[in-house]
């Protein structure tokens, strides 16, 4: 049984409170994928409730797993490093935090809301500072408050140009246009940031073996979309579909994902055909 969502005057989420039984435990369901970063955002960062949703014809056996965590993990290890903000991460660019930073704008946070919310999450004060610099922001000495904001605000689409233009060196003699920046129909700060988020969402290879245990195969399973969403997120928004790189390198490696979802949800239903006693 689910009462009406109320709303998280700090995120501007909608919050789910879920009667689990005699516990009356709540948890926050909403999960969202920040195209930005490559990462899934959470409100239940250990999981406990799943999203059945992305379990296909899985749902029926979701209460067996403990749940999914439809975010990237940090040093991509399911069960032992959780990364509910996405901001753990080595990998993290100031390019990539400069696009966080100017969606938390249009949600309505301050300039040290936002630096707040960073430091918290352990990214490094440089990245930080390089982050504001990109954006032409000076940073205030002061501590930050909430403010609310309307529920379930959708971040825009596309970041502006505010600073760096696609490096556009002489073109090799002979070379055939256009020129690789002539084939961006993004702007250059959005392509930086979504192949950085790319870069981070596919930089494990997740394998599942018949070793792992079910949350681990439902982690691992998570990582494969996490990066198909992401290499699909950067090629909607910055290529055309008939462009060479579309047709080559993006295609095949979305194929690989999809071949590692399926190795890892035929391990999952091994398992629970196992624990269900069907064999």
């Amino acid at each position: 049984m689910e009462n009406p969502p109320t709303a998280d005057l700090f995120t501007g989420r909608r919050l789910d409170i879920l009667d689990n039984g005699s516990l009356k435990l709540q948890y926050n369901r909403n999960r969202y994928y920040d195209q930005y970063t490559g990462r899934w955002l959470t409100h239940d960062p250990l999981g406990i409730t799943p999203n059945v949703r992305h379990l296909g014809l899985f749902a029926p056996f979701a209460q067996y797993t403990g749940g999914t965590n439809l975010y990237l993990y940090a040093d991509s290890s399911p069960t032992n490093a959780l990364d509910a903000y996405g901001l753990m991460s080595t990998v993290i660019t100031p390019q990539g935090l400069a696009a966080i930073w100017f969606n938390l704008e249009q949600l309505g946070y301050t300039t040290l809301q936002i630096v707040a919310k960073f430091e918290a999450a352990g990214v490094p004060t440089k990245v930080i500072a390089a982050a504001a610099a990109i954006l032409g922001i000076t940073i205030p000495g002061h501590d930050a408050e909430p403010v609310p904001v309307p529920i379930d605000v959708v971040p825009p689409t596309a970041v502006p140009i505010r600073v760096d233009k696609c490096p556009k060196p002489k073109p090799p003699e002979g070379a055939r246009p256009p020129h690789f920046c002539e084939r961006l129909k993004c702007p250059w700060p959005v392509y930086v940031a979504l192949l950085a988020a790319q870069n981070a969402a596919c930089k494990s290879k997740a394998r599942c073996v018949a070793g792992d245990s079910s949350p681990v195969l439902y982690g691992k399973m998570t990582i494969h979309m996490a990066c198909i969403t992401a290499r699909v997120a950067l090629a909607e928004a910055c290529f055309d579909k008939k462009d060479p790189w579309r047709k080559k390198d993006h295609e095949r490696q979305i194929k690989n994902r999809l071949t590692g979802i399926i190795n890892c949800a035929d391990k999952i239903a091994k398992k629970m055909k196992h624990e269900l006693g069907l064999w």
